[in-house]
């Protein structure tokens, strides 16, 4: 198709399993053409749809192009932290300052950086840029946590366990931020999909207790005879297979009211049930013995806002060490003094609204080829970049940081760069006819993400612990000051319900330090 010349039946087109189309010639003279160019012969403007053709600015143009953050040695990591913030601009936060001798300090990042501005996120980005006041990071963060909700199981990558790409995600910034302007116009954006092939929109949920949250993500109540069966973990066939996984996502406005909610009744396990929908369970059942609702493979994504200091005041020490909080990305930003003030928002584009919109229907219908679920692998250097990401970063997070908080806070980090990633591919399996593996770059936009999420977290609840182990710390020395020499059991009883027992252990060690 290059050559004229070449009529000896060299070249050829194939499809493989993950519906990723490619086009190669054998001549020579044809190395370096592939299904893209070939397809840009018979469809000129199926480039625009990639890479917009009236993108004038050459900073986001470098941003789509800019595809490495890692040069695959980590010692040198901190030149390219330097390189990415340049890029994009970072905005100017109150963030607490990290210790001189750091070990986290190669790894987290201040700002997103141009690796996790790539295809459809930064195109989406781009298309944000002046049309509201909302910074750039609440954009991605809504953008990635709406595509991670459409794609729900339709893919997955096996680890220690199946990942999908669903995500909680939490968009930290002061009042006035336009924190919610930006959720919903993505939100606004996933219900446009409404109607593509047999897929539906996922559900919104408004959580009032543990069940029902699962009676809202059931496909039906529960059939009587089915208890003992799900007694012994056991779904009956015809019932499991009936539909397919249920897709649905949790919005708030602003968190501290869901968790105001989830502790205002004794025995409310709102947050438990939240927590383990993040890892995607086989099902989950609620409700009494004559009325119950099973949710067959339910995947739900978690999008909300809020301000540092509502955070601050809601949350609590268990929130940490349970878990909950660490499966959060946190995307935290503030507009700096001088930033463009649009009283009146301009409508957007839309040209590129209908780009992108055509780049998550194309998606939507590449996930329709899996309905019920596709494994993705990670190619030969996605995997040698998780695996040295995984090797470099999760020893000091478990064995070297002093801090059990922080600890703590970056446990599901390498998770959420999985799911990052995942999400990524789907992307770019829409702008390159399909996928079949997690590539390097999905890696290492999800690390970027990860990363730049991670800061945030530390930055905010990590000043919330220290507050939290201070006020702690003095209860235990007014009790002891008090009582002399008293048993672990009584210490706790006297410092008072409020601090569970690990973390007035873990406070006690670090005092005899």
């Amino acid at each position: 198709p290059w050559n004229d010349k070449h009529r000896d039946k060299s070249a050829v087109i194939v499809q493989r399993v993950g519906g990723m189309v490619g086009a190669k010639c054998h001549h020579d003279s044809c190395a370096g053409y592939g299904w893209m160019e070939l397809r840009s012969i018979f469809e000129p403007e199926f480039r625009k749809t990639v890479r917009p053709a009236n993108d004038t600015n050459t900073e986001w143009r470098n941003r789509y192009e800019q595809k490495r953050m890692y040069n695959g040695d980590f010692s040198d990591l901190d030149d390219s932290i330097d390189d990415a913030e340049e890029e994009v601009e970072p905005k100017q936060l109150s963030r607490a300052p990290r210790p001189a001798n750091d070990p986290l300090k190669p790894f987290l990042l201040e700002t997103i950086p141009a690796a996790s501005l790539i295809g459809p996120v930064g195109d989406y980005v781009q298309m944000m840029d002046g049309k509201t006041e909302s910074p750039m990071e609440y954009h991605v963060g809504s953008f990635l946590t709406i595509c991670g909700s459409l794609i729900g199981r339709h893919v997955h990558w096996d680890g220690y366990g199946k990942v999908y790409p669903n995500l909680f995600t939490l968009i930290v910034g002061r009042t006035m931020e336009k924190k919610s302007s930006s959720i919903k116009k993505a939100k606004e954006m996933m219900q446009s999909i409404y109607g593509v092939g047999d897929i539906e929109v996922p559900k919104q949920i408004r959580p009032a207790s543990a069940e029902s949250i699962v009676q809202d993500m059931a496909v039906a109540e529960m059939p009587p005879d089915m208890e003992c069966d799900f007694r012994e973990n056991k779904i009956l066939t015809a019932f499991d297979q009936s539909v397919l996984h249920r897709r649905g996502y949790v919005y708030y406005d602003e968190i501290s009211m869901f968790l105001k909610k989830s502790r205002k009744e004794s025995g409310n396990t709102m947050m438990e049930t939240l927590t383990e929908m993040y890892d995607g369970p086989q099902w989950m059942k609620s409700g009494t013995k004559r009325n119950s609702f099973v949710a067959s493979s339910p995947t739900l994504s978690f999008l909300a806002a809020t301000t540092p200091a509502w955070l601050k005041e809601n949350s609590e020490m268990s929130d940490i060490f349970g878990g909950f909080t660490n499966r959060f990305q946190f995307f935290w930003a503030e507009s700096p003094e001088g930033s463009p003030l649009i009283a009146i928002p301009p409508p957007i584009d839309r040209v590129q609204w209908d780009t992108l919109l055509d780049t998550l229907k194309k998606m939507m219908i590449w996930l329709s080829y899996f309905p019920h679920g596709q494994e993705f692998k990670m190619s030969y250097d996605a995997e040698q970049l998780y695996k040295q990401f995984y090797d470099t970063f999760t020893p000091i997070v478990r064995w070297k940081l002093s801090n059990e908080t922080e600890q703590a806070l970056l446990m599901r980090c390498v998770t959420n760069v999985v799911k990052n990633a995942l999400i990524f591919m789907c992307l770019r399996a829409a702008t390159e006819g399909g996928a079949e593996y997690i590539e390097k770059c999905d890696i290492e936009a999800g690390i970027g993400i990860s990363m730049y999420s991670a800061r945030c977290m530390l930055d905010i609840m990590g000043s919330l612990a220290t507050g939290e182990r201070a006020k702690l710390d003095a209860r235990i020395a007014e009790v002891l000051k008090k009582t002399g020499k008293i048993s672990a059991r009584l210490l706790h009883e006297r410092v008072g319900g409020r601090w569970p027992a690990s973390e007035v252990q873990m406070a006690l060690k670090s005092l005899v330090q």
